[in-house]
């Protein structure tokens, strides 16, 4: 067992990102379809960044969100809380479009990039959410690579959610948050798509404050601990 009195760490970033689990066409998802309907500019459509139009992958990315879709996989982050809604309709805009795509999951999540004050600082982090003691007498200095853990939504909305914890081992004192909010088509006999983005228009906003809240919390709790176990003792 250590003691130490850490600090909160520095927010480095921020991602959003609303994913779906489905069956896509990769392709019509380029910058000229997003303009074509209207959901884009015509000089942001020119300008984006495109990185492959493919039928079996489609990205690229302007100055505020990034696109990525594969047969299986919808994704599309932004990296300011400032263009939160701006997402949330955008993403609504085109599976009203989209409506006879198929979607079965759903996740809406909150990362945060954290540099922490020291380096014992972000080892006591590891201590806080993997304690080492059950570790020590298999592995010689076990240190946590990735954390997950799961559990029950508090509100009404079928489905889970995720912490999950990562040190970036490319940049010492660094580590990613994330905050999963998973969701399944209740009704697997229909396509997804209306009840996605019905849950999406009624609850995105409460759903990105309460993850940002949580991930609060968590880092609240480990800046209270003072005495962390890191194996130690055994």
């Amino acid at each position: 067992m250590i003691q130490n009195k850490s600090q909160p760490p520095e927010v480095l970033g921020e991602v959003l990102s609303i994913v779906f689990i489905g069956d896509f066409n990769p392709a019509i998802y380029q910058p000229s379809w997003f303009a074509a309907k209207g959901l884009m500019r015509e000089a942001e459509a020119e300008s984006a960044q495109v990185s492959m139009i493919h039928p079996e992958y489609a990205g690229f990315s302007t100055d505020w969100f990034k696109l990525e879709v594969t047969r299986e996989k919808f994704t599309i982050t932004t990296t300011s809380a400032a263009f939160k809604t701006r997402l949330r309709d955008l993403v609504i805009s085109a599976f009203n479009i989209l409506s006879q795509t198929p979607i079965r999951q759903m996740g809406i999540n909150f990362d945060e990039r954290l540099r922490f004050r020291s380096e014992r600082d972000w080892h006591c982090f590891g201590h806080f959410l993997v304690p080492k003691t059950a570790w020590g007498k298999l592995l010689d200095k076990p240190g946590m690579r990735s954390v997950a853990i799961e559990g029950k939504r508090n509100d009404e909305i079928p489905g889970l959610i995720v912490i999950l914890a990562n040190p970036e081992l490319g940049a010492p004192c660094e580590a990613t948050l994330r905050a999963n909010n998973h969701f399944e088509n209740p009704n697997t006999n229909q396509n997804g798509t209306p009840y996605f983005l019905q849950l999406i228009g009624e609850n995105y906003d409460r759903i990105m404050e309460e993850s940002t809240d949580l991930l609060g919390k968590l880092i609240g709790n480990f800046v209270e601990q003072a005495t962390f176990d890191d194996g130690s003792a055994t």
